[in-house]
């Protein structure tokens, strides 16, 4: 059911390095990451150059900036720490399309979003919810309290918490500030 979360054990990091090389500006591409805090996370979305020259997608930096390789001479750029994998092409949509405060922690979730100025992307992974009510897919907030995320264009359900195979990341606790 969730093959598109599917990455081998050992990342290829030289392989990524290459391949993160040859990327350029408004290619399409999906990027899956692993993170302890949000699980195993897959955006589809076009590359977009950073100032620094960082690789980011969905506004997120998968890469660093492009340098040439020691021995060949070839471009590369290091892949972030959470980066496990990336390809090119778009998977097709997946699970069924369903309102925002229906979804609940641990759901399996597909999410279309809208941000100015990577325009649009999709994430799929578990949806997170955390003690404030707030709901995410990745680090992207899909609902505010009771209330949809602006950037959310679609949401999509591919499996309810329990029917899926997925590792399900703890709940997030409130947010703590020092600010007054």
């Amino acid at each position: 059911m969730a093959d598109f979360l599917s990455f081998p054990a050992r990342r290829d990091v030289q392989g990524m390095k290459t391949d993160l090389g040859a990327l350029e500006e408004g290619e399409p591409v999906h990027a899956l990451f692993r993170t302890s805090r949000y699980g195993d996370v897959e955006c589809v979305s076009t590359v977009h150059i950073g100032i620094a020259g960082d690789l980011l997608v969905a506004g997120r930096i998968i890469a660093g900036p492009l340098v040439a390789d020691k021995k060949s001479g070839e471009p590369t750029r290091a892949p972030t720490s959470d980066l496990r994998l990336i390809a090119d092409g778009i998977p097709s949509p997946r699970g069924e399309e369903t309102a925002h405060d229906s979804l609940a922690h641990g759901d399996l979730i597909s999410v279309d979003f809208f941000v100015h100025p990577y325009g649009e992307f999709t994430v799929s992974g578990i949806a997170t919810e955390g003690d404030d009510g707030n709901l995410l897919v990745g680090e992207w907030m899909v609902r505010i309290g009771a209330e949809r995320a602006r950037a959310v264009e679609r949401v999509r359900r591919i499996a309810r918490d329990g029917d899926h195979t997925v590792a399900v990341p703890s709940r997030r606790g409130h947010l703590q500030s020092d600010a007054v």
